[in-house]
């Protein structure tokens, strides 16, 4: 499965498999991700922030790059 991510660290961390001070307060359940990752289940990705079509689930966008997100997840406006 592969997931884009646009945060480079997070991605940094997922694919790491030592400990950090940084990086400790993590639970074991978020290790299974990890161990996905290296069992070859899952595949992340960097993706820019400009291209990631999910900041208009989780920001407010201008009105040019809202509409750009709309369009491009193949949504219409109703009036």
């Amino acid at each position: 499965m592969l997931i884009h991510a646009d945060n480079q660290a997070s991605i940094l961390v997922a694919k790491v498999p030592c400990f950090h001070e940084r990086t400790k307060h993590r639970g074991i359940r978020y290790q299974y991700v990890r161990t996905a990752i290296v069992a070859g289940y899952i595949n992340l990705s960097y993706i820019p922030t400009t291209d990631n079509l999910a900041d208009i689930l989780t920001k407010a966008l201008p009105r040019t790059l809202h509409e750009w997100h709309v369009s491009q997840l193949g949504l219409c406006y109703l009036s």
